[in-house]
């Protein structure tokens, strides 16, 4: 879900350095002068629209904030959040491959009791940048974590942790996911049973990014993690799919099909499922 930033220009120099993203639609800040009056903005941020103007590019962008009176709207593609790690109190303790988008780096593994995980860091976050320098690739990553003294890293504020526990009250799950038809990783809670365990936590359009620690790309893989676990589940959940209207429709009719009862939507157009109930 986008968030919006409120930015006054009679509170000093904005000082906005912008790029195309190289896979979305939208002005990625690669830069921000030191004392920046773009409070609340970060390296990272994706700008997809300013004073409800939408823009493509980063040259839109930089004409929509110049053309803006005073005090302006730019709203972001996501929230981030800033967590500092302080190498001092012991192992980072990260292991990250690439982001698909194109910007940032993914975490695959956390090292029990490292400073990363007692920041916060989860696996499946997506860190976009450390110490204000956008990552490309997973060795930028290891060569800042290795060669600065302090880090400041900059991932997206949007993502929560569900757990759920499957044995001993007699309650099914009551979730049905499919493959992400953004191609995004993860997978999208396409239908929850009325009364199940999972209709308490999550929504439709959700995406499961994580399962116990183990990042899903399929509906085969976090089927797979989630038999193997007979206890507590942990999910990573991010935020909905861009286009949920278009993924139930097929995802309602299935579940119907199999004498599944799901959360009634509103529907009209159909999108490719795979099949995962539990």
């Amino acid at each position: 879900m986008p968030s919006t930033i409120i930015l006054s220009k009679s509170k000093g120099r904005l000082g906005i350095t912008c790029e195309n993203h190289p896979s979305r639609e939208g002005a990625l800040v690669s830069k921000l002068v030191e004392h920046s009056a773009a409070a609340g903005l970060k390296v990272g941020d994706l700008i997809v629209a300013v004073n409800h103007y939408p823009v493509q590019n980063h040259k839109e962008c930089i004409q929509r904030i110049d053309e803006a009176p005073d005090v302006m709207k730019v709203d972001l593609d996501r929230p981030t959040r800033t967590l500092p790690l302080d190498k001092s109190l012991g192992r980072v303790g990260i292991t990250c491959f690439n982001a698909a988008s194109g910007v940032g780096v993914v975490i695959a593994s956390l090292v029990e009791g490292s400073v990363a995980r007692e920041a916060g860091l989860n696996v499946g976050d997506t860190v976009l940048t450390i110490n204000e320098r956008i990552l490309r690739t997973h060795e930028e990553a290891v060569e800042l974590i290795d060669t600065s003294d302090s880090l400041e890293l900059v991932t997206f504020g949007d993502t929560r942790v569900v757990e759920l526990a499957k044995g001993g009250n007699g309650k099914k799950l009551g979730l049905t996911v499919t493959n992400n038809p953004e191609s995004a990783g993860g997978v999208v809670v396409a239908g929850l049973v009325r009364g199940g365990l999972a209709s308490n936590f999550l929504q439709l359009g959700d995406v499961i990014i994580a399962v116990d620690e183990q990042i899903v790309n399929t509906h085969q893989e976090a089927i797979a993690l989630v038999d193997n676990n007979p206890d507590l589940l942990t999910l990573l959940v991010g935020p909905k799919v861009h286009d949920l209207e278009r993924m139930l429709e097929r995802a309602t009719s299935f579940g119907r099909s199999k004498g599944t009862e799901v959360c009634e939507v509103e529907i009209s157009m159909g999108a490719p499922l795979g099949e995962l109930n539990w």
